[in-house]
């Protein structure tokens, strides 16, 4: 265990308190902290960039490895370039290889310092990979982990510094220096504005015995970050005065005064930089990139033209200045206008841009400062030029001033070129539905060459055949399959793909290919990944799978496409898992009603009513297509790619606007058209699983029954087709997979949920030759055939048109003798090969970083080339993907979240939305359904994640029962057989007692009895809720014109945020406003963090989002903690034990605390204190906030408003509240456990039986059997608090005169029901415009004050 003193020797050297460590005196040599203190302190020498102090500190005769190590360390800083140094480093390296071994002198942990500071030495001479192999890439020792992760922010990967962080959550405890790693992670990932490092560095520096100008730097950094200049410097002036001249503050400090525009302070900290660092990062740097713009103005020169010899006059002896000018050759010669020659030197470019950079050396006033700003934030911000730095004016100002001449012209052109690729050439798309909507047939993608990519036009090719393939030379189609592609048993895919994958293959494979019966020159399919399958690929097909009720709805799990009926069920199950998806959408998009537009179908005409189907069906296909590209770039690419073995959330981005060095635009949206190459890229049937191989086999045998696969013609194979086709029922009544439909028209989720789970752990096959089943071989025969008559090229020539090396022989292409010889018997020559079966029968890929897929080499370069091209060339996923055409919540909601749970999955997103009761939500088999549980239980153990995830098979949930009887729901909630599911959320991000709002009745009682119900509290509280409602209505409101009205965001500005000043006050929170601008958060930051920790415990948090939530949550609750532990007096860990008893019993301390703070510890709260604060900022804000704006909501411009009004200042509001909180209030029930169930209180509020006139306000109202309040904030803090916080609110809001809600859409509460979310009553649209509990704005408008 690590002694108090070590531990505070420790602490100071992680927070760069160098100075504070050196002073302290060394412990005895016979002390087991001597050595772990000596290295310490020679480190701190070094971090002072004193390695000398450090070498006469360590004993020359020491043989502990750690102080050798240091000594190594400190001769290499000292050292210069050359043998000195490599002899440093060698001598680090033999101490990396001796601490291997037993004999060695030191203890565990020396072993682990040696490897933290040669991993530094290595790491500051640039061997990065050395560096990271010799900290190792599992390490458990947190010093190595800070480093390892320096060492992936200085190279620019964030994502990796993040995972090894992560890692070290795992298994670290909460240390300082695991604090500070996330901080500087925060630095560089620019997290939630810097500010858990800014909260981080002034905690730190709220320590009284710390003095670290490191951290003071870091503070400083972190507020130039945030945009906190004058605090910034304040910082940095204070770290100076500290440590005196330090490199890195001065670099902080330049670029404070670069900001701040000071010009004289900047340039002086500048100079002071260059004289006293020259080699600091940020000078080498500068004088760089001023190297290099002299190297291109150098480039600049102009022709001479010709000039009179007599024009030119003689070379005098002197100067006016008295300067001797003979050695340049002769005086400025003059045009015969009187302006110099164009071929002088002091006109030319180069001469300019050289007088340029000299005026600027000088610091003199001749150059105009705007100009030379605009050209340094064109140069770093070329794709986002400031306009306000005036660029443009001063660019064509310099050109307009230039003589005529080439230079000019050149510019003139360059300028004219600039302004002409703004703009697209021609038009990418039009306006109108028509534009903004996908055919159905998949033309007007392509809005200038309409038929591109339509279904039922022909394929395209690609690839230009140069060697002949005569198809009477060729093999037999059979012969070949039985040679080189019949399956010669199972080899389970080596990286560890499932069934599942090849499912979802099949389904983009179905969805871009179609080759008809009738011609196979066409497609009979679009060209566009645009859910054909789902939606049918012409519009006869897509009216067939509609409803056409008015609400844009598919009938229930259907889908068009009935060749997938004869594939692996599991492919049906996702595309019904898309059906569903579609209906989601629609109807949400239906509720939220974003335009105002839709309206219940029974009030529509039919005319009105089909029209209004037609836009829903449209923008929800939209948005379910940007699910299905999703699916593709997260899911589907990380398989592909491997990237899900190594925990990456990266993909591709091909949508985006990409612009040339000209500034041209990359094409993009241009439509596609399949070509005959891809059709025979995509026959991936040697990966088939063997369950699904047992599959296909029966279904062989019912279709071709009593036949062998080697029997089956092209003929039979065309009379089966005939016969299913007529044979098939009305498509709501088609069946797949043995299962059965319900009454309703849909499958049960428990049936679809098995075929998933199944496919999921079935291991798929790997590519390779001999890898198809048996019973394709008639497809394969017919596939081959096709691809003769379509004249596809040979490999070699595929090979080359993507840029790839051709084979030069067949044991090249496959180095399988057995495979090789037989190809080579069958075609002859390599270059006879043909695509389709060189294409499969290909040497696979093996398992390394960057394959995930395994196929051939050719089809592993050939598919990202085909998903870039099927992706970005969609007018629809490029264009007129936006939230207009999508709708803002469709375009939020179809997004690609690489921060989602499973590595930024959407399958587990979709597999939760539509089958929620059959999956957790941490379960593996909805987050990496691509893979088997078995392979990814192997990768995740290795990423120390395998407790994030629950690996075993899931379990069907029962569907929760609703309850609305208001006698039920009473008993129900007295019962102590039904539990309320928030102890158990809770304890998953708040570690022990205190949090009583989980807790019993009588827990709840003790706490907020004595804290709310005596008349003084009450009081207090209502003056507080009073005073800061009106002050903040003060503040926060605007006048129109003229003075006489004023208006306010009386929900956003207001009402959400008295309840979280209130709250922050009892913490001792500084939140962060015009009058504080160094507060710890906003208000409506506070407000955002609370809310999700109401949200995680309190309320049913969409599925999918569970565990990215609650890591959010965790954080939150950690942050407020330290935040609340620090008002309290619990100071920084390295203060000693007995300084921080005494500073926790300050009696000075404790009386700036609240009132409620100071009356919890007289209640004997002080273990469990801090938790039970925390326990009233959550339950006193947020949904406190939403019952305020929907009582506010509720009596505006009502029956009720005068009435409210007549009772004045000292009137009793109390029913008014009540019955605001029955008719609206914030929430519509509650769940219980054993079994599921959810209280619908609302409703039971509602109960004519109970409640005379339901619907009516009526204030006087005594219930027969009392109003029912569900689980919050009038259970935990009380009915007294929490009517008197709502009827001083209320008289507050009316008391102003005339108060109205703001014209139009300003004065309405934009919410609406959400019906996917029982505990809701109203749902609204954040920032993001995801759906949220929690209100955004409402604005009223009332009499502005008369000025006295």
């Amino acid at each position: 265990m690590t002694s108090s003193e070590l531990y505070h020797v420790k602490q100071s050297f992680v927070l760069g308190a160098y100075k504070t460590l050196i002073a302290l005196p060394l412990p005895d040599s016979s002390s087991a902290d001597y050595i772990p203190t000596l290295v310490y302190q020679a480190r701190a020498h070094i971090a002072l960039n004193d390695p000398a102090a450090a070498l006469a500190l360590i004993p020359a005769d020491s043989e502990n490895v750690a102080v050798k190590a240091v000594s190594a360390l400190a001769r290499y800083v000292s050292a210069a370039e050359g043998a000195s140094q490599e002899s440093a480093l060698e001598e680090l390296r033999d101490l990396a290889v001796e601490i291997e071994g037993e004999d060695v002198e030191g203890t565990d942990q020396d072993k682990l310092s040696v490897r933290v500071l040669a991993g530094t030495a290595f790491a500051r001479a640039g061997e990065v990979e050395e560096a990271l192999e010799t900290l190792g890439a599992e390490t458990e020792d947190l010093e190595a982990v800070a480093v390892i992760v320096q060492i992936y922010l200085s190279i620019n990967r964030t994502d990796r510094a993040k995972r090894e962080f992560d890692r070290a959550k795992q298994w670290a405890e909460d240390d300082l220096l695991l604090q500070l790693i996330e901080s500087s992670i925060g630095l560089v990932a620019a997290k939630d504005g810097y500010s858990n490092a800014n909260s981080f560095y002034t905690e730190q520096l709220g320590n009284p015995s710390l003095t670290s100008p490191h951290v003071l730097t870091a503070r400083g950094v972190t507020r130039i970050l945030r945009n906190e200049i004058p605090e910034a410097k304040s910082d940095l002036e204070e770290s100076l005065e500290q440590q005196k001249g330090d490199a890195e503050t001065l670099a902080a400090f330049v670029v404070a005064a670069g900001i701040e525009s000071k010009k004289g302070e900047a340039e002086e900290l500048w100079t002071r930089l260059q004289t006293e660092h020259p080699t600091h990062p940020l000078v080498v740097d500068v004088a760089q990139k001023a190297d290099l713009f002299d190297e291109f103005a150098a480039k600049f020169t102009v022709p001479p033209l010709a000039v009179p010899a007599a024009a030119k006059p003689s070379v005098s002896g002197s100067s006016t200045s008295g300067q001797d000018t003979a050695s340049t050759g002769s005086a400025p010669a003059a045009s015969k206008d009187g302006r110099e020659s164009a071929g002088n030197p002091t006109s030319s470019p180069s001469k300019v841009f050289k007088d340029l950079r000299d005026q600027v050396k000088k610091g003199t006033d001749t150059v105009h400062t705007s100009a030379l700003s605009s050209i340094v934030d064109v140069i770093r911000h070329k794709d986002a030029i400031d306009d306000r730095t005036l660029a443009l004016e001063h660019g064509i100002t310099f050109i307009s001033r230039l003589p005529e001449g080439s230079l000019a012209t050149d510019l003139q052109n360059k300028t004219v070129e600039l302004f002409y690729n703004d703009l697209a050439h021609p038009n990418s798309t039009n306006i109108g539905n028509c534009y903004a909507w996908r055919s159905a047939d998949g033309s007007n993608n392509n809005v200038n060459v309409p038929e591109m990519g339509k279904a039922g036009t022909p394929y395209a090719r690609s690839v230009q055949q140069t060697h002949p393939l005569p198809k009477h030379e060729l093999p037999d189609a059979g012969l070949v399959f039985d040679t080189l592609l019949k399956r010669d048993g199972f080899v389970k895919h080596p990286a560890g793909l499932s069934s599942l994958m090849f499912s979802f293959a099949a389904l983009v494979i179905h969805s871009i290919f179609r080759t008809s019966h009738a011609n196979v020159e066409i497609n009979d399919t679009s060209s566009y990944v645009d859910l054909s399958p789902l939606y049918g690929h012409d519009q006869t097909e897509q009216n067939r799978v509609r409803a056409k009720e008015g609400y844009g709805l598919l009938y229930p799990d259907v889908f068009a496409e009935d060749r997938l009926l004869l594939l692996p069920p599991a492919v049906c199950v996702i595309l019904v898992c898309f059906s569903r998806n579609h209906n989601y959408i629609a109807k949400k998009i239906f509720e939220i009603n974003e335009r105002g537009t839709y309206q219940d179908p029974k009030k529509l005409s039919k005319d009105d009513l089909l029209a209004q189907d037609e836009e829903l069906f449209q923008t929800a296909r939209l948005v379910n297509c940007g699910w299905f590209g999703s699916v593709v770039f997260s899911d589907y690419f990380s398989s592909i790619l491997g990237l899900v073995r190594d925990g990456s959330s990266w993909s591709l981005n091909p949508f985006g606007e990409i612009r040339a060095p000209d500034h041209s635009i990359v094409e993009r949206g241009q439509g596609n058209v399949c070509s005959v190459e891809f059709n025979c890229l995509y026959r991936w049937h040697a990966t088939t699983s063997m369950e699904d191989e047992k599959w296909v086999n029966r279904v062989f045998e019912q279709i071709f029954a009593g036949k062998k696969p080697e029997d089956v013609t092209p003929a039979d194979f065309k009379a089966a087709a005939s016969t299913l086709q007529s044979k098939q029922p009305d498509i709501t009544h088609w069946t797949f997979g043995d299962m059965q439909r319900q009454d309703n028209g849909s499958f049960k989720d428990e049936d679809l949920a098995n075929i998933l789970h199944n496919a999921t752990e079935h291991p798929a096959a790997a590519f390779r030759a001999r890898g198809t089943p048996a019973s394709m071989r008639l497809h394969e025969m017919m596939g081959i055939e096709q691809n003769r008559r379509w004249g596809v090229c040979g490999l070699n020539d595929f090979r080359k048109y993507l840029g790839l090396k051709p084979y030069a022989n067949f044991r090249e292409w496959n180095p399988d003798p057995e495979i090789a010889d037989c190809a080579e018997k069958l075609y002859g020559d390599i270059n006879n090969l043909e695509l389709y079966v060189g294409l499969q029968a290909e040497e696979a890929k093996p398992v390394v970083e960057g394959a995930g897929l395994c196929p051939g080499y050719t089809i592993s370069r050939a598919i990202l080339s085909d998903a870039i091209a099927l992706t970005r060339g969609d007018r629809h996923f490029t264009h007129d993907y936006t939230p207009f055409n999508l709708t803002a919540w469709g375009f939020a909601d179809c997004q690609r979240d690489p921060k989602a749970f499973g590595f930024g999955s959407t399958l587990g997103r979709l597999f939760l939305r539509t089958l929620p009761n059959s999956f957790s939500e941490n379960s593996a088999y909805a987050f990496f359904p691509l893979m088997t549980p078995s392979s990814m239980k192997g990768y995740l153990s290795k990423m120390h994640l395998l407790d994030s995830y629950d690996l075993s098979r899931p379990k069907q949930l029962q569907p929760v029962q609703t309850v609305q009887d208001y006698g039920q729901i009473i008993e129900i909630m007295k019962s102590t057989n039904f539990v309320a599911p928030y102890a158990a959320r809770a304890a998953k991000v708040i570690k022990g007692k205190g949090f009583f709002l989980v807790e019993g009745e009588k827990e709840q009682r003790a706490i907020y009895v004595p804290l709310f119900e005596s008349k003084e509290s009450l009081d207090n509280i209502g003056n507080y809720f009073r005073d800061t409602t009106r002050k903040l209505i003060s503040s926060h409101s605007f006048t129109l014109v003229g003075g006489k009205t004023c208006v306010v965001d009386i929900a956003r500005d207001v009402l959400k945020v008295v309840p979280v000043c209130w709250a922050a006050e009892i913490a001792g929170i500084q939140l962060k406003t015009k009058e504080n601008p160094q507060g710890d958060y906003t208000p409506l930051e506070l407000y955002d963090i609370l809310s999700e920790i109401y949200s995680f415990i309190f309320l049913e948090t969409e599925k999918a989002k569970v565990m990215t939530l609650q890591a959010k949550v965790q954080a939150h609750v950690d942050g407020l903690l330290n935040h609340i532990n620090a008002n309290l007096g619990l100071v920084s860990r390295v203060i000693s034990v007995v300084e921080s008893v005494t500073s926790v019993f300050n009696k000075n301390k404790r009386n700036e605390q609240h009132e409620i703070v100071n009356r919890l510890r007289d209640m004997g709260h002080s273990s469990d204190i801090a938790n039970i604060i925390l326990s009233i900022m959550v339950g006193s804000t947020v949904e406190l906030s939403l019952g305020l704006v929907n009582m506010v909501n509720l009596f505006v411009g009502s029956e009720s408003q005068q009435a409210i009004q007549s009772l004045g200042t000292s009137g009793d509001l109390k029913g008014y509240a009540l019955e605001a909180q029955r008719l609206d209030p914030p929430f519509r029930g509650v769940y219980r456990t054993m079994p599921r169930l959810f209280l619908d209180i609302g409703t039971a509020n509602l109960n004519s039986g109970i409640f005379e006139n339901p619907a009516v306000v009526d204030p006087s109202r005594h219930p027969k059997l009392g109003y029912l309040h569900p689980d919050g904030c009038f259970k935990y803090l009380g009915e007294a608090f929490s009517v008197k916080v709502m009827t001083e609110v209320l008289r507050v809001v009316f008391g102003y005169k005339n108060v109205v809600r703001a014209p139009g859409q300003s004065g309405c509460l934009k919410r609406f029901k959400d019906e996917t979310r029982q505990d809701l009553r109203f749902a609204y649209l954040d920032e993001k415009k995801f759906a949220t509990p929690w209100p955004t704005t409402m604005a009223v408008q009332y009499d502005a004050p008369v000025s006295s």
